[in-house]
């Protein structure tokens, strides 16, 4: 598995610049699953069999998973040193991987392949025109190569809001929390 290395002081930096301008509200977006994104699965596959049966590249999200630790070590580390600002990470990861392993608790059918897309999980030709669009879209997790259905979307923006139905993404509150303070 390849090394991943986060320049964590330009985060900080970054950071600090928007404490100095008199920004005190700030949200972390972490990154979603990629490697179980159609387009992941199907460039880590062959043509006579497949990896996993369709299912998420290990490596590749274990990378996700760090990144987002760092990123929200870094959130949390920042919020001690700047004590009046408010400063959240919403692990997006976290609640697509919840929809992912338990599709029918949130409606789901399908979550390996992409609704709008040509070839095996609809990851080796993009989405070229409505025809080639499922007729359900929000039975699928994804839309294309990469991008989650609007389905997955509203769910996921009703949790980072609420706090609910996919408990915890945005910690240490939710955004309507912080947008409340």
């Amino acid at each position: 598995m390849p090394t991943l290395s986060l320049p964590v002081e330009l985060n900080s930096l970054q950071q600090q610049d928007l404490y100095y301008a008199n920004v005190r509200k700030i949200i972390y977006m972490g990154l979603g699953p990629l490697g179980c994104a159609p387009r992941t699965v199907w460039e880590n596959s062959n043509s006579t069999a497949e990896i996993n049966g369709g299912k998420c590249i290990d490596w590749i999200n274990e990378m996700i998973i760090e990144y987002n630790a760092i990123v929200s070590s870094s959130v949390v580390d920042m919020g001690m040193e700047l004590r009046d600002a408010q400063i959240i990470f919403c692990d997006v990861y976290k609640g697509m991987m919840d929809i992912i392993n338990n599709p029918r608790r949130y409606g789901f059918e399908n979550v390996h392949s992409a609704c709008c897309g040509i070839g095996r999980y609809g990851g080796m030709v993009g989405c070229v025109s409505k025809e080639v669009a499922c007729e359900e879209p929000s039975t699928h997790v994804w839309w294309d190569f990469y991008n989650p259905t609007k389905a997955v979307n509203t769910l996921l923006a009703h949790s980072i809001w609420f706090g609910q139905p996919l408990f915890d993404i945005c910690l240490p509150i939710s955004i309507q929390q912080l947008t409340s303070m």
